[in-house]
């Protein structure tokens, strides 16, 4: 006979940084087929924020983000994407959600929407759709759908270059989406997204500086430039290491340097995000199930105002018991 569960994940393992106070907790949640995906707890004075993944592993393989280098997996149901949220609840009162773990929301599309119709439901969780970000690396079909379905929730769009010539060298889908593209969909949801006020930005811009790669002040001329018309706030993040390459951030005077000009010739909102949970490889780029230096298991994340872990993968890359997004085994919740 089926037997139901209330749960199909659980938490396999918890780590608490000791950075900034303690405020950050990092979940390591194993699914019901076995798979594990992490979600990351952010806490701050007036609130609390999670940040769930959407896919195990990635496809898009960006050469900055640790989740890159799992290889594509599968894709969450919604139910496994709600249940983050909940096991989140029991860590603290969440009141934002961010998709900027592992995965590209997008490319689950059908499901996230699913999860983001049912956070917002005021008979399920009741959140504010302002208070849920999306964070994409730039799948444009999907970021037009997203913007004329779920229209008052929040895009961050991780864009990380300043040009098409130097978003190919580290990211890969790149190419499937030249710029132009990804500016028009931008556009498009910058006209058509309902925010809070007059305002309030209506997107994000997600900009990983890496030394000696995109962070020389032609490219903060050219990003400023390229946001001047532009109702978005800058969030520049400086690179968190991950295995695998030889990447080196920049210098705190280089990230301030950088930021100062990009306001200069922008006249947005821009600042540098402050970095949570590095120590137990919760920081921004870091998710992939790797080994904290003082845990047994780890991953990555982002803070409550951007893009994560920015992986990905493709509609079609199923799990067993997860059907086009939406959970086919008995066991899940939707």
């Amino acid at each position: 006979p089926l037997q139901f569960v209330i749960m199909s994940s659980k938490v396999a393992n918890r780590f608490e940084s000791t950075q900034h106070d303690n405020h950050t907790t990092k979940l390591l949640v194993e699914l019901h087929d076995g798979e594990r995906v992490e979600a990351v707890v952010m806490k701050y004075n007036k609130h609390s924020t999670v940040c769930v993944s959407s896919q195990v592993g990635c496809q898009m393989a960006c050469s900055f983000c640790a989740t890159g280098t799992m290889g594509m997996i599968g894709n969450l149901s919604a139910g496994e994407v709600l249940e983050q949220l909940l096991l989140a609840n029991t860590v603290a009162q969440i009141r934002n959600v961010v998709f900027m773990g592992m995965g590209e929301p997008l490319n689950n599309y059908n499901a996230v929407i699913s999860a983001l119709r049912q956070m917002t439901d005021r008979r399920v969780f009741s959140l504010r759709a302002g208070h849920i970000t999306v964070s994409t690396v730039g799948v444009v079909p999907s970021m037009h759908k997203l913007t004329r379905d779920m229209p008052s929730v929040s895009l961050a769009l991780s864009l990380h270059a300043s040009n098409q010539h130097v978003r190919e060298v580290i990211v890969p889908t790149a190419t499937a989406y030249p710029f132009e593209q990804i500016m028009g969909a931008l556009d498009n949801h910058l006209s058509n997204c309902n925010k809070k006020s007059n305002t309030s930005v209506a997107a994000m811009i997600e900009y990983i500086l890496i030394a000696n790669i995109n962070d020389a002040d032609e490219h903060a001329v050219e990003l400023g430039t390229l946001m001047r018309d532009r109702n978005v706030m800058i969030n520049i993040i400086p690179y968190n290491y991950t295995p695998g390459n030889d990447f080196q951030a920049p210098s705190q005077e280089k990230c301030d340097a950088f930021q100062r000009i990009v306001v200069e010739h922008s006249g947005r909102m821009c600042r540098v995000r402050r970095v949570h949970g590095s120590d137990i490889a919760g920081a921004c780029g870091q998710l992939a199930l790797s080994m904290p230096k003082k845990a047994a298991a780890g991953g990555g994340c982002s803070d409550g105002s951007g893009a994560g872990g920015c992986g990905g993968g493709a509609d079609g890359a199923h799990r067993p018991g997860v059907v086009d997004g939406t959970a086919a085994a008995p066991v899940d919740i939707e």
